[in-house]
């Protein structure tokens, strides 16, 4: 594999732009070597762009490096807490080097200040005095009378006045130490008090998740210190090799000197963090806390190899094909409760065709190097990847052609054996609770992790006012509000179970109660997505006001069912041509429709953006970010998006076009339509998302810390 290749498939895609730009100084590099007369000029010009390239490198190094020792400082903080709290760390048992103490996520790299002074060899008069005031703090240094500290710290602060300006320097560094030390005490004193057991229970699980987070952040910033220094050895050889440059090894000898090349920080940081993992949240084992802190690699993740994926899907197109000749042979109208299967089978199949085009959207993101397991937060120990999603869905998919193959053999009479007449009617049930008993299966089996990942999300959306608000849970808002057919169509599939598959045909009651359960369901995603706007916007202490503007979105959605609703029922008893709440849910409908396609463009997706430089009647242009190679990709799904938008108006035409297709057949031909839009809407919808992260620089997530919280609450009260 090609090294440009390489660096775009290894790098971080929050980080992309802060890596060496090898792609282009390689075209650099070939156009003056196809130029024989190059000027010294332009050779140094390729000079001047390695050295950009290198600040570039060093400087953003060193930022995400202050960063994370930063972060580390925070987690220092929460385990001090902890402790204080009762929380007792262990030793750890693998560790090699048991000399230092580990209780700490940071150290002073420093000696300690007597070594430093007994080593200066200042004949200072004042040195002998200094010496004491040392060994006086140190012995200070475990007392809890913070009175005291504070006295040794100005007693030394006002004797060193007169020493050697190095040690001075040390005493005041170390002195300002143990200052920060004092403040971080009277932190962990003040918060210990507005801590209850229950809160405690919960802090320890955050902290241990932020451990985990800020272990992989020091890993991509370490990943990113070798694959740039491998990309400044590859871009001199080869320039060496086709410019014949002189100054290759010496250019090598600066990147080695360079501090994101020297510094050893995020290393100590790695090894600190492993020990004290181990010390807090693995009993001391530092093997296992190395096994549950690091990502296993993703090519090594158990999955069914390609060449099975495809023959199941080969099997699934067989039996596409079969079904679709069984449906070609016979005649309809001696299929049992068509109307009725055909509706049941249709809330079982809408949830797998959103699936197939999830799994879509999740392989056009890895191509795009668009970091979705980052933006959806999912574990990356355990994450699927879009090979496994295909898996678990062709097994869906085959399960489902299966049931409707069984349906279809056993009405025609001719079946292997003798069946019951109930036979055929009850497939769809047994399908049902096939799903649903994997769905919810508690053992390790078919992808458990991510099964309870998504119900979980589930919880959390139904939940929206009552805890905050996170991106997944607003994007699985959205699927929803997609997939209101899906959740009308398994309101039916209860209640034709629970009644009417046991009663004759014409005693049922399900499709009777639909015009007023339908409504009310259909309700539901739109009322759970306004709420969750409203909950951001609480959130964003009542300033963000973008939280408010997006809920009159879903506002107008609900208008709009509840006209739909009262046209439905109420209409023909108004004895007025056209009815006045069909008008009045035309126009919400349009109204909602312009809005949300204008909310599309320029918020979830920032995909029209005001040019830099108007000119001319039209001030607007493409972003110029972009994931997508194919520009024409944009503007496809700018029309196609508008078209989908407007596909409600065909819902209120069954009159005109009830000849081609009966009721609930459209009902399932506008909701794949709908699934298949909301799949375009998710890739650029996540586009958005990476781009804001890359802004950014945001790779790994920052859990907001639990101690940290609850000073905020102390401070608001």
């Amino acid at each position: 594999m090609k090294f440009g290749k390489h660096v775009e498939q290894n790098s971080t895609p929050e980080w992309s732009t802060q890596y060496i730009d090898y792609k282009t100084l390689k075209k650099t590099i070939k156009s003056l070597h196809n130029n024989e007369a190059t000027p010294n000029s332009k050779m140094q010009g390729l000079k001047d762009d390695l050295l950009n390239e290198l600040n570039k490198v060093n400087n953003f190094f060193l930022e995400r490096e202050h960063e994370a020792i930063k972060r580390g400082e925070q987690l220092d903080m929460q385990l001090k807490i902890l402790s204080q709290r009762g929380y007792q760390a262990f030793e750890p048992k693998n560790k090699e080097d048991k000399t230092s103490d580990s209780s700490s996520l940071l150290q002073s790299p420093d000696k300690s200040l007597q070594n430093v002074i007994n080593g200066a060899g200042n004949d200072d008069d004042s040195l002998e005095e200094i010496r004491l005031e040392v060994e006086e703090l140190e012995k200070l240094e475990s007392s809890v009378n913070n009175t005291e500290k504070n006295g040794a710290v100005l007693k030394i602060s006002e004797g060193i006045s007169n020493l050697h300006p190095d040690i001075k320097t040390i005493v005041n560094k170390w002195a300002s130490k143990l200052t920060h030390q004092l403040e971080t005490e009277k932190h962990i004193n003040e918060v210990l008090h507005l801590i209850t057991s229950g809160h405690l229970d919960k802090s320890i699980a955050t902290v241990k998740q932020a451990f985990m987070d800020y272990y992989r952040g020091l890993i991509l910033l370490k990943n990113f210190r070798i694959l740039n220094f491998t990309g400044f050895q590859k871009i001199l050889k080869k320039a060496k090799k086709e410019l014949a440059i002189t100054y290759q090894n010496e250019f090598m000898d600066l990147v080695n000197s360079q501090p994101f090349m020297t510094n050893r920080n995020v290393d100590k940081l790695l090894d600190r963090c492993e020990e004290t993992f181990a010390q807090w949240f693995s009993n001391g084992d530092l093997h296992a806390a190395k096994r549950t802190l690091r990502i296993p690699d993703s090519n090594n993740t158990k999955a069914w190899p390609p060449f099975g994926s495809g023959f199941l899907m080969g099997i699934n197109l067989s039996l596409v094909v079969i079904v679709i000749a069984f449906l070609i042979t016979l005649r309809h109208d001696t299929l049992p409760r068509t109307k009725d299967i055909y509706t049941m089978y249709t809330a079982l199949g809408l949830p797998i065709l959103m699936t197939w085009i999830f799994g879509m959207n999740k392989m056009i993101w890895s191509s795009a190097h668009v970091h979705y397991s980052f933006i959806f937060e999912f574990d990356p120990r355990n994450k699927l990847n879009y090979y496994q999603f295909f898996q678990a869905v062709n097994v869906l998919t085959f399960m489902w052609l299966l049931s409707v193959l069984f349906y279809l053999w056993s009405s025609t009479g001719s079946f292997l054996f003798s069946v019951s007449t109930r036979t055929p009617i009850i497939q769809p049930l047994i399908l049902a609770c096939i799903f649903l008993a994997i769905f919810f299966c508690p053992f390790n089996f078919f992808f458990r992790s991510s099964r309870f990942w998504f119900i979980k999300v589930m919880f959390r959306v139904i939940c929206a006012p009552f805890i905050p608000v996170k991106f997944k849970d607003f994007f699985f808002g959205d699927q929803f509000s997609s997939m209101v057919v899906v959740i009308v169509q398994w309101q039916f599939l209860i209640c034709f179970y629970s009644v009417d598959a046991w009663v004759p045909e014409n005693q049922g009651v399900c499709w009777k109660i639909n015009p007023i359960i339908s409504p009310c369901l259909s309700f539901l995603p739109s009322w759970w997505r306004f709420l969750q706007c409203l909950r951001r916007y609480r959130d964003s202490n009542y300033s963000d006001k973008v939280h408010i503007a997006n809920s009159v979105k879903y506002g107008l959605s609900l208008v709009v069912v509840i006209f739909s609703g009262l046209d439905s029922n109420l209409s023909s008893k108004t004895g007025l041509s056209p009815s006045p709440f069909l008008v009045l849910w035309a126009l919400f409908a349009t109204i909602s429709c312009l809005y949300s396609y204008w909310w599309d463009l320029f918020m979830d997706w920032s995909m029209i953006q005001k040019k830099k430089d108007p000119t001319g009647f039209w001030k607007y242009q493409l972003r110029e970010k972009r994931m997508y190679k194919r520009t024409w990709v944009y503007y496809a799904a700018i029309c196609s998006n508008f078209v989908f938008r407007f596909g409600w108006a065909f819902t209120k035409s069954i009159n005109q076009i009830g000849t081609i297709l009966q009721h609930y057949q459209l009902a399932t031909l506008f909701a794949s339509v709908e699934i298949l839009r909301r799949g375009i809407w998710n890739l650029f919808r996540l586009e958005n998302e990476h781009l804001n992260n890359v802004g950014k620089f945001r790779a790994v997530r920052e859990i907001p810390l639990p101690f940290s919280e609850v000073e905020e609450v102390k401070k608001s009260q």
